[in-house]
């Protein structure tokens, strides 16, 4: 694409954790470029381009986010459908039921931290797989989150604000392979299930002491009708190019 239309107008290079990944190009009318040390992997004329950066209202000295621009690309080939792009390590699909109004992309502990939203104000966080439904303007979405991530009470800052009831009974912990463990919600339950908790005595203590065996069916249950309550819906994308890595 280079070699057709002269110099990029904007170079930049998205990050991952602690490492450059790709370099993405970007010349006159939205063409687009990205490439890594191969060459290039993905060359397009987009509809729509976002240039990550960090908002400055999370910008404060107390916040630990800071500003590195183009540390991800998110963009949006057709504008006649509302499928993006997203680039960082790996470049991803996804497709969205209202168009994206807005990108941006946070740095915090040497890693990119992309959240989108659309033009109805759900927040999408790329690294978490989470769509929020409730989150305010101005407000740090990943603090958002944060404060609804743990359905047992004391276990982390992000304490429930309400509690997590079952058959009435208000859920105090939850017990699996015979150790206590965090409950926090998962936004894709029954492959969490699968992975951490199948094969294992899982078990779910109340507020009056009583004790309940905790199924996949029962788990994934809790996680839905929590996630509802929340605002706070799966969230996926598609991997369209692997890792980028620069050497």
């Amino acid at each position: 694409m280079s070699g057709h239309l002269g110099d990029p107008i904007k170079t930049y290079r998205t990050q991952g954790h602690h490492e450059d990944c790709f370099t993405v190009k970007i010349y006159g009318g939205n063409n687009v470029e990205v490439l890594n040390n191969t060459g290039a992997v993905y060359t397009a004329r987009c509809a729509e381009v976002y240039v990550g950066s960090c908002p400055p209202y999370l910008l404060g000295e107390d916040e630990g986010y800071y500003e590195m621009e183009g540390n991800t690309i998110l963009l949006k080939p057709d504008a006649d459908k509302n499928v993006y792009h997203i680039v960082a390590c790996t470049i991803e699909s996804f497709t969205t039921e209202f168009p994206i109004v807005k990108f941006m992309s946070p740095m915090a502990d040497s890693a990119p931290h992309p959240y989108a939203v659309d033009s109805q104000g759900y927040h999408y966080l790329f690294v978490d797989e989470v769509r929020i439904r409730d989150c305010a303007e101005g407000e740090d979405p990943f603090v958002h989150y944060l404060s609804r991530f743990d359905l047992t009470p004391g276990e982390t800052p992000g304490e429930p604000t309400t509690p997590v009831k079952v058959h009435g009974k208000t859920i105090k912990k939850l017990y699996s392979g015979g150790g206590k463990t965090m409950m926090y919600y998962t936004p894709f339950p029954q492959e969490y299930y699968d992975m951490y908790m199948s094969g294992k005595h899982n078990t779910l203590h109340f507020d009056d002491g009583s004790e309940e065996a905790l199924s996949k069916e029962a788990y994934v249950d809790i996680m839905e009708k929590y996630g509802e309550e929340q605002g706070l819906s799966p969230f996926s994308t598609e991997t369209i190019v692997g890792h980028g890595f620069f050497e």
